[in-house]
């Protein structure tokens, strides 16, 4: 923990990427905005989130990921709640050797971190990745296990629902549609889509 915490201007000015003038400027700014550090020198044009990543990154040795490259699995997301990845935008990669992966695209919140090995019980390991790549991520990991869990709430529901009916001919002919609608949902899952639209047409089969 000790080797995170180490401020992001004095990384950059040690880096040669900002100079301490520049550096003065950018943090009375973000005094004025409210804004992190980084997200300022990004936003005023005093360095590139790519930059500021590479820096962090060469200085402190922490490995960065393409998240595009990797598949999760839901028992490693179901880790982390939603509301913890939300707020400190992180996401759970993978459990190696009883330690927790983690990607970050601010490795030197250190408060993000404990609260993260509070939360799972897992030692830590961090890794970098862009803020955009962690946030699209975030919806298409925590989404899809939403998705996933009403689903299965769904056919609990329907199931228990089945069980109880007297009428076996409604059972009959209510199952067709119930199975159409499962696997139009299943589908969309497995493919990763965020939205179903059915467009109910008159005579059309």
């Amino acid at each position: 923990m000790a080797k995170i915490k180490k401020r992001l201007g004095e990384i950059l000015v040690d880096s040669g990427l900002i100079d301490e003038p520049a550096l003065m400027r950018a943090l009375a700014l973000q005094k004025d905005s409210g804004l992190k550090l980084g997200e300022v020198l990004i936003k005023e044009g005093f360095l590139t989130e790519q930059q500021i990543v590479e820096a962090i990154q060469k200085k402190l040795d922490i490995p960065a990921i393409d998240l595009a490259s990797v598949s999760i699995r839901p028992e490693i997301i179901n880790v982390l709640p939603i509301k913890l990845v939300r707020k400190y935008n992180v996401l759970p990669v993978d459990v190696v050797n009883g330690q927790l992966l983690v990607a970050m695209n601010d490795p030197l919140n250190y408060y993000a971190i404990e609260e993260i090995v509070a939360v799972s019980g897992y030692i830590t390991r961090i890794t970098i990745a862009p803020k955009a790549s962690i946030e699209e991520n975030i919806d298409r990991y925590y989404g899809r296990s939403k998705a996933v869990e009403a689903v299965n709430d769904y056919s609990r529901a329907y199931g228990k629902k089945k069980e109880e009916k007297v009428n076996e001919v409604e059972d009959e002919e209510s199952a067709p549609i119930i199975k159409f609608i499962n696997t139009i949902i299943e589908n969309a899952l497995l493919n990763g889509t965020s939205d179903i639209h059915i467009e109910p047409q008159e005579n059309l089969m």
